[in-house]
């Protein structure tokens, strides 16, 4: 031991001084080494939470845009119902291929998000629906429009025939009073026919059209009723999104658009009954 001390005391101060100046530098580094680990965790924590907001706000973004597309889908449907070309299979699948994407936003959304999504898909059902039953005599009628124009060709397709007899029956110079006189009347029924389902169908269509135009004015009224439950549907989904939302200014702008819709619409069809009465 007194050989280690002795040794130790033989070590010239400049060389005490290297060592403590060593071991000084040394803790310090190790200091800023505690220092710069502690901040690279915080920052990979802050990372990582920072990932798994984005993955949220991904799967976020692609639920919402999915389900917005699908419900206004099933929005324009409202005012697809006056025209009579698109049939009720065709309209019903469009709600069920929608339900899929609307549904997933009770996995992913927020109670406020649930409930006004929720609230939006109801009100747009209740008004196809209450709109649907009000189509159907009319879907029935054109039905009919479509039998009868089968019917009206089919006759005019005989009573074409008959001329093209009568036409021979001339060049030949026939004198069978008999056989004119069965074209004849078979020309002259086909034609009474051709008449008859002439008549019917302008009848059936100008009562179809009149009602069109009702059920079109009723279903713009609707579609304006509805757009009011977007609101709060919008608003709750861009409050999730981080994304700015002014209310007050949507709801105006959708007010000035509702109104100049409906003048362009109430003068369309005023031009319309002007012009067929």
């Amino acid at each position: 031991m007194e050989v280690f001390f002795a040794l130790v005391k033989s070590i010239p101060e400049v060389i005490w001084v290297a060592i403590i100046a060593s071991l000084l530098t040394l803790s310090g580094v190790m200091a800023t080494n505690r220092g710069n680990y502690n901040r690279l965790i915080k920052q990979l924590s802050h990372d990582a939470i920072e990932r798994d907001r984005d993955r949220k706000m991904d799967l976020r973004r692609q639920v919402y845009l999915e389900a917005a597309e699908a419900i206004t889908a099933n929005y324009l449907i409202i005012n697809k119902l006056p025209n009579l070309t698109i049939t009720d299979s065709d309209l019903s699948k469009q709600f069920s291929d929608s339900a899929i994407s609307i549904s997933k936003v009770n996995v992913i959304g927020s109670d406020i998000t649930v409930k006004s999504v929720t609230d939006l898909s109801s009100a747009i059902s209740r008004k196809y629906l209450f709109l649907t039953a009000k189509r159907i005599p009319l879907v029935q009628r054109q039905h009919e429009i479509n039998s009868q124009n089968g019917l009206l060709a089919q006759s005019a397709a005989e009573r074409d025939r008959m001329i093209e007899l009568m036409k021979d029956f001339n060049l030949q110079g026939a004198v069978d009073n008999r056989l004119w006189d069965v074209i004849n009347k078979n020309f002259e029924f086909e034609k009474n026919r051709c008449d008859e389902y002439r008549n019917k169908i302008n009848e059936l269509q100008q009562i179809n059209g009149q009602e069109q135009i009702q059920l079109s004015l009723e279903c713009l009224e609707a579609s304006k009723e509805v757009s009011e439950f977007f609101v709060p549907a919008i608003s709750a989904v861009r409050q999730e999104m981080d994304i700015p939302f002014d209310e007050n200014a949507y709801r105006k702008t959708l007010e000035e658009s509702w109104k100049a819709a409906q003048e362009s619409v109430s003068e369309f069809f005023s031009t319309i009954t002007r012009k067929s009465g």
